[in-house]
């Protein structure tokens, strides 16, 4: 399910994760880690990313913030030559083509010193 978040003049989307089961318990809805995923329509690494959240989403204690750069200019020149840029609190960040082994590495690092 996707719950659209009207903020100002952007439009901010955020992926609530299904009832995922792990290990005879359901998530809790505060999730302790959010990463923030800046993205553009019709961007095929940015669909790539996605997915690769949406299938880690089982393994891992986590929220994405999904910002789409074309509804505000400044965002849009920051990000516009980087995207997908994935952002993990104020810690790390990856951009471009996200890496599965990468991710799952940052996520686990940021979880364990949380």
């Amino acid at each position: 399910m996707t719950i659209f978040i009207k903020s100002g003049a952007r439009r901010i989307s955020m992926i609530r994760f299904r009832k995922y089961f792990l290990k005879g318990r359901w998530l809790p809805p505060n999730m302790s880690l959010q990463i923030t995923f800046y993205t553009k329509p019709y961007c095929p690494l940015c669909e790539e990313a996605e997915e690769l959240l949406e299938e880690l989403i089982g393994h891992f204690d986590f929220s994405v913030l999904k910002i789409d750069i074309t509804k505000e200019m400044d965002t849009y020149e920051e990000f516009k030559h980087r995207i997908p840029v994935l952002r993990f609190g104020d810690r790390w960040e990856l951009s471009g083509k996200i890496n599965e082994n990468e991710l799952r590495q940052k996520i686990r690092a940021f979880l364990t010193k949380s």
